[in-house]
C-alpha cells in the first residue's frame, strides 16, 4: 500500500478520472482512508475467496503500472521550484524519446530532442 499511496500523493486528481473499473475502487479506498493494509483489499474486494492472493496481486500490480504512466502524462507539481519542473520536463522528454527511438521513430525522436533542447537555452 506504501507505493500506492505515495504515487497517488504526486498524480494530479484530475489525472485520477482516467482509472476505471476494480482500480478506481482500490484508488478511491485509499484516498479516503478505507484501506490501510492487504489484507483490507482482500477482504472487501475477494471477500477471502480461494485465489485472493493471486487475485489481489494482480490487482495491485495493475493499478500500480497505471499510476505509474498517469505520472508520466501528468503535469508537473506546482509545489516544485522553476528548476525543478524543467528538470522533470527534461527526464520526461528523455523518456519519451528513447522509446520513439527503441520504436525506430528517428526522425520524431531528433525533432522532439531539439525542440527540448531549443527550450532550455
Amino acid at each position: 500500500m506504501k507505493e500506492l499511496k505515495q504515487l497517488l500523493s504526486i498524480i494530479d486528481p484530475n489525472y485520477l478520472k482516467l482509472i476505471k473499473g476494480e482500480q478506481k475502487k482500490l484508488v478511491t479506498g485509499i484516498l479516503k482512508g478505507q484501506f490501510e493494509t492487504k489484507a483490507q483489499v482482500i477482504e472487501t474486494f475477494y471477500n477471502n475467496s480461494k485465489h485472493s492472493q493471486s487475485y489481489y496481486s494482480k490487482l495491485y500490480s495493475g493499478t500500480k503500472n497505471t499510476l505509474i504512466k498517469l505520472l508520466i502524462i501528468s503535469n508537473t507539481d506546482s509545489k516544485l521550484s522553476e528548476i525543478e519542473r524543467k528538470y522533470e520536463e527534461c527526464y520526461k522528454s528523455y523518456a519519451t524519446i528513447k522509446i520513439l527511438t527503441f520504436r525506430y521513430f528517428r526522425d520524431s525522436a531528433v525533432e522532439l530532442a531539439k525542440k527540448n533542447i531549443n527550450s532550455l537555452m
